[in-house]
């Protein structure tokens, strides 16, 4: 089975904001800081597991992550880079249709190692990308309703002003998906953004951006099928 999502985002945020999405970037982070963060993540919606309209049911995934990110200079001839670390524990709903049980509720795990590092940056623009593995995985696989948990990823990320206030952003991603059941896949988010600080006197942003994300490989499942 392969699918697409289209989403359309709407994010306000007392903080500035990177492109938000199931996949984001990591933002840039000064040479010799150290950045400890902790966030959750709710996911709402749907899986397909095959085309037939019967499978299709509801999923509900909820992540717990906590990251450590180490600015670097002049690392590997970049001026501006950092790597990071992240551990995340999450909780999905079971799959079922009808009376039919797929798989049960699942409770996992998995620690990820990346490296992000800025190709070009200024006070009107930025480009950058990413790379990231994962180190170990403790969860069902087979499961439909897992958040995304590549192997292996790689992204681009780029914002640039148009005003004082106004801004673009945008996000490339490919991820591996895990090697097995999880199939590879590229998404693609674009957008604007708005700083609000002249209007409410501190920092926040509203931004709205249309998210694409689609599977470049196909899985099959024989208890579906």
């Amino acid at each position: 089975m392969k699918s697409l999502i289209v989403r359309i985002n709407l994010l306000i945020s007392l903080i500035p904001a990177a492109a938000v999405a199931f996949v984001s970037g990591p933002g840039s982070i000064n040479a010799g800081d150290n950045v400890i963060s902790y966030g959750q993540q709710i996911e709402r919606g749907k899986i397909e597991p095959n085309e037939n309209k019967a499978s299709f049911q509801s999923a509900a995934i909820d992540i717990q992550k906590l990251r450590y990110a180490r600015g670097l200079k002049s690392f590997l001839g970049f001026e501006r880079s950092h790597f990071f670390i992240e551990y995340l524990q999450y909780e999905s709903n079971k799959e079922q249709v009808g009376n039919t049980l797929f798989y049960n509720a699942d409770k996992g795990s998995a620690s990820v190692l990346g490296f992000s590092a800025d190709l070009s940056h200024d006070l009107d623009k930025q480009f950058s990308f990413y790379a990231s593995y994962s180190l170990n995985r403790n969860y069902n696989i087979k499961k439909f309703s897992n958040p995304r948990l590549d192997t292996f990823a790689l992204g681009f990320t780029t914002a640039f002003n148009i005003s004082e206030n106004l801004f673009h952003k945008g996000l490339l991603h490919f991820g591996s998906g895990d090697g097995k059941e999880q199939n590879s896949y590229i998404a693609v988010d674009t957008g604007f953004g708005y700083k609000l600080n002249s209007l409410i006197n501190r920092q926040a942003t509203i931004s709205a951006s249309v998210f694409i994300e689609a599977d470049t490989a196909e899985r099959f499942d024989a208890a579906y099928d």
